[in-house]
């Protein structure tokens, strides 16, 4: 494990008692969730599909995919996150598989046994150093003809001053310091590396904040943060 990787771990270790606070530090996501959910549902119907989140955290999407009938595993690299997962389950009474693990252990545990209907890495990517390993590894997870969908932050001069400069030191809607500009992905980008491991690109779909309602919508505009899904192709 590189030292970047153990500074992102210890940055959401920190965080983790406030992943369920609809308030707190992750409040965006709360926001956002609904839409990631909704976009997904066009693409499949999650009932007795077998899933995986990919970068957890405290299980907020995760949760969703379990009440809409998905069998989900959902994995994380910070021990404080996927407990704070594990205490609101207490509470849910979801049937999420949560586990401390990376996408590698996960891919060699699928290899051994079946193949994936789906997976999801939501608001991940741009927090890795390496991001055509994890597109690879999620596309090797799939079975012929499965879904994948990733979302995450553009990196356009737009999505630094909104995502960066105003969303973590102005307007406080994620911890300071929670992104690093250089580590952003165009969908461009994306579609590269994806269409690289035998993924097709199905749609995508960007997300936008209005101030006044205080509530993220739908867009077109994918210059700051966007969804895009992949299927697998059949012969891969």
């Amino acid at each position: 494990m590189n030292q970047h990787t153990k500074q992102e771990i210890a940055k959401f270790n920190a965080l983790a008692n406030d992943f369920w606070n609809l308030e707190g530090e992750f409040k965006t996501l709360h926001k956002i969730n609904p839409i990631r959910v909704k976009f997904i549902e066009e693409w499949m119907d999650l009932s007795n599909q077998r899933v995986a989140d990919i970068g957890c955290g405290g299980g907020i999407l995760a949760e969703s995919l379990d009440e809409r009938g998905g069998k989900v595993i959902a994995i994380d690299l910070s021990d404080e996150g996927i407990a704070a997962a594990k205490r609101h389950q207490q509470k849910s009474g979801s049937a999420v598989d949560y586990r401390v693990q990376s996408t590698t252990g996960l891919l060699e545990e699928i290899n051994a046994g079946e193949p994936l209907d789906a997976v999801f890495c939501m608001e991940m990517l741009e927090h890795v150093e390496k991001p055509e390993q994890i597109i690879r590894e999620c596309a090797e997870m799939l079975k012929p003809g499965g879904l994948v969908v990733f979302s995450t932050i553009n990196r356009t001069k737009k999505a630094y001053l909104l995502a960066v400069i105003v969303a973590e030191y102005i307007a406080g809607m994620v911890p300071k310091g929670t992104h690093d500009p250089k580590l952003f992905i165009k969908p461009s980008e994306m579609q590269r590396m994806a269409n690289n491991v035998g993924l097709e690109s199905l749609d995508i779909i960007g997300f936008e904040y209005r101030p006044l309602s205080k509530k993220f919508v739908r867009s077109h505009n994918v210059d700051i943060n966007y969804i895009f899904a992949f299927k697998k192709q059949m012969g891969e």
